[in-house]
C-alpha cells in the first residue's frame, strides 16, 4: 500500500481567506455650525447665547468675519427649518463704518452637514459589516478544509486508501487543534464587532431620524447687503426664534433626618431637536413668551365671564399643602452612595409674571430630543417633621416634612423626586407656583422604626325595639402604636366613624379612649389623635360605636 503524506504547508493556501480588520468606524455625530459666506470667503459661526422659552428658543449666532471695502453681501446658510423667518435679526459691530441693507430670508432644500456626516457614518458601518460577512465566509471555508484533512485517514481515491503517516500524526493533530481554536476566536471576535457596529448603527439612525425625519431637510438662508468704507474685521450677530425646543422645572428634594432640613435642588430640564447643537453656549431659561414684530398691538374685546375652576384641590392629610400624591407607589429604594458635589447656581430675575434664570456657566445642549438638566439653584429649608398614620387603610407610619419657601426663588410647577437621605421615596409635584413665604409639605415615605396596627376587637348584633323591629350592630377597634426608634415621637393618627346618610340609620354610642385631639368639621366622621410616645414605648387607642337600623333594611357600607 502506497502512503501519501499530506504536507502541513498545504493548509497555508487557505489561510489568505481571512481579511485583516480595517479598524473601527467613526461615529462622530457632532453638529457642524452654520456658515457665513462673503464673496469667496467662508466663516464658521457658533451659538453664543440661547434664551429658552417653554415652547421655543431665541438663538444668537456670532462670528468674526473680514469684509472688503465697498458693497458686499453677508450670506448665512444652513439655519434650521424650524425657525420663525420673521424673527431673524442681523447686527454688525467693530471694524470700519458700515451700513446694512434689508434682511432677506429664503427657504432652501439641502442636506445639512450634520445629516450628511451621519449618513456617511452609517454607510461606513454597512461597509464594515459587509467585510465581516466575507471574513465569516473565509472562516467557514478554512474550517471545512481542516475537517477534510482530519478525514483523510478513511478516504479512498482511485482505489487507494490515503492515510497520514504515524510520524506526522501527532504534529498534524496538534496543528489541526490549534488552527481550529484560532478560527473559533476569530469567529467570536467578528460576532462581538458585528454586535457593536449594529448598536452604533441603530444609535446613528435614531439620531438621523430625529434631526432630519428620515430624508433631506429644508433650511433657511439669510442674506443681507452691507456697505463699508474700508476693509475691516467685524463681529456679526444673527438672532432668530426656533421651534422644537423648550424647558420645564424639575426638583430633587432630600430630607436629612439629623439636621432636620430639606435640601431642594432646582433644575431646568432643557430639551431640543432643532437640528443644531448648542455647543458651549450661554443658556437663559425664561417663562416669558417672545414678542416679535414692529407694529403696535391692537385692542380686542374686553369680555367678562363667570369664573369656573378647572381643577379640584386635593384634601391633604394633616393640613398644609401636600403637593400631589406620588405618581409612582411610594416605596423605599436603595440609592447608590455618591460623592457630594457643589453646583454652580443660576441668578434669577422676576419681572411681573415673567421669571428668568441665567445659568451660571456655559453648557452644551445637543439636538437629540433628550432631557438635559441644568442647575438653577441649590436651596436649603428648615423642615417641620411630622409622623402620620392612617391604619384603617395602610398599617405603616409615614413621615412628612413641612417647609416654607424662604429663598429668593419662585418655585415653578414641576416634578419633584423625593429622597430620604440616599433612599428614593417617590415622585410628587409642585402643582402651582410657590413664592416667598409659601408653605409646602413633602410626603417622605414610610418609616420602619415606628409600628402601628389596627384590629377589630368587638362585633355582635342584637334586635331592639317593639317586637324587635330594629337591628343594632356593635363595632370596636384597637389601634396599637410602638416606637422602636432612638428618640421620642409625636404621631398623628387618622381614623373615622361612619356617618349616616339616611334618617332611618343612626350611629350611636360612640366612645374613644383616649379622646381624639380633633374631629374634622369639613369631613364628618374623621377623628385625629396626636400621640406622644417615648422611645421603646407602646400605646393603645380604643374606639367603638353602634349602628341602629330597621331589620328589614340592608345597610350599604358596613
Amino acid at each position: 500500500m502506497r502512503r501519501i503524506f499530506v504536507p502541513i504547508v498545504i493548509f497555508l493556501i487557505a489561510s489568505s481567506v481571512i481579511f485583516a480588520a480595517v479598524g473601527g468606524v467613526s461615529a462622530d455625530i457632532s453638529q457642524k455650525n452654520a456658515k457665513i459666506f462673503i464673496k469667496n470667503q467662508t466663516f464658521s459661526t457658533k451659538v453664543n447665547r440661547v434664551v429658552v422659552f417653554r415652547d421655543r428658543a431665541l438663538v444668537e449666532r456670532t462670528a468674526k468675519v473680514s469684509i472688503p471695502s465697498g458693497e458686499s453681501k453677508i450670506v448665512l446658510k444652513y439655519l434650521p427649518q424650524q425657525i420663525d423667518k420673521n424673527s431673524v435679526r442681523v447686527a454688525v459691530s467693530g471694524g470700519a463704518k458700515a451700513s446694512l441693507g434689508g434682511v432677506e430670508v429664503f427657504l432652501d432644500k439641502f442636506t445639512p452637514e450634520a445629516i450628511q456626516s451621519l449618513k456617511d457614518s452609517i454607510q461606513a458601518i454597512d461597509d464594515r459589516l459587509n467585510e465581516l460577512k466575507i471574513e465569516e465566509e473565509g472562516i467557514a471555508t478554512q474550517k471545512d478544509f481542516l475537517k477534510s484533512i482530519a478525514s483523510l485517514g478513511g478516504a479512498e481515491t482511485k482505489g487507494q486508501q490515503l492515510v497520514i503517516s504515524p510520524q506526522n500524526l501527532t504534529a498534524t493533530a496538534k496543528f489541526l487543534e490549534s488552527q481550529l481554536q484560532k478560527l473559533a476566536k476569530e469567529k467570536t471576535r467578528i460576532a462581538v464587532e458585528k454586535r457593536e457596529l449594529q448598536r452604533k448603527k441603530k444609535e446613528l439612525q435614531e439620531h438621523l431620524n430625529n434631526i432630519s425625519r428620515g430624508g433631506a431637510s429644508r433650511g433657511y438662508r439669510v442674506e443681507v447687503p452691507i456697505r463699508n468704507s474700508s476693509a475691516a474685521d467685524f463681529n456679526v450677530s444673527v438672532k432668530y426664534v426656533v421651534y422644537g425646543a423648550g424647558w420645564q422645572p424639575q426638583y430633587d428634594a432630600r430630607y436629612d433626618e439629623k439636621s432636620g432640613k430639606v435640601e431642594l435642588t432646582y433644575f431646568g430640564v432643557v430639551k431640543q431637536s432643532t437640528t443644531e447643537d448648542w455647543d458651549n453656549s450661554e443658556i437663559v431659561l425664561s417663562t416669558a413668551q417672545p414678542q416679535l414684530g414692529t407694529e403696535p398691538p391692537e385692542l380686542t374685546k374686553w369680555l367678562l365671564r363667570k369664573y369656573v375652576p378647572t381643577y379640584k384641590k386635593s384634601r391633604a392629610i394633616g393640613g398644609g399643602e401636600l403637593l400631589g400624591l406620588a405618581e409612582d407607589k411610594i416605596m423605599p429604594a436603595s440609592a447608590p452612595q455618591s460623592i457630594e458635589a457643589e453646583y454652580s447656581t443660576s441668578t434669577a430675575e422676576i419681572s411681573g409674571e415673567t421669571v428668568i434664570f441665567n445659568v451660571s456657566s456655559r453648557r452644551t445642549i445637543p439636538s437629540d430630543g433628550q432631557d438635559h438638566r441644568v442647575v438653577i439653584a441649590d436651596l436649603n429649608f428648615d423642615a417641620e417633621k411630622k409622623f402620620v398614620a392612617v391604619p384603617k387603610l395602610d398599617q405603616k407610619v409615614y413621615i412628612t416634612a413641612k417647609c416654607k419657601n424662604t429663598s429668593d426663588y419662585l418655585l415653578l410647577p414641576g416634578k419633584v423626586s423625593v429622597f430620604q437621605g440616599n433612599a428614593y421615596v417617590g415622585t410628587q409635584y409642585f402643582r402651582e407656583p410657590l413664592g416667598f413665604e409659601r408653605e409646602f409639605t413633602f410626603a417622605m415615605g414610610s418609616v420602619q422604626t415606628i409600628k402601628i396596627s389596627r384590629k377589630r376587637t368587638k362585633e355582635f348584633a342584637e334586635n331592639t325595639g317593639i317586637i324587635g323591629q330594629n337591628r343594632r350592630e356593635f363595632f370596636a377597634y384597637e389601634i396599637e402604636i410602638e416606637n422602636n426608634s432612638m428618640s421620642d415621637a409625636v404621631v398623628e393618627i387618622y381614623d373615622q366613624i361612619p356617618v349616616s346618610g339616611d334618617e332611618d340609620i343612626r350611629v350611636e354610642d360612640v366612645k374613644f379612649q383616649p379622646s381624639p385631639d380633633r374631629r374634622d368639621k369639613n369631613f364628618d366622621g374623621e377623628v385625629v389623635w396626636k400621640i406622644s410616645i417615648g422611645k421603646g414605648q407602646k400605646k393603645k387607642i380604643m374606639m367603638q360605636f353602634a349602628v341602629k337600623y330597621p331589620k328589614d333594611v340592608v345597610v350599604q357600607g358596613l
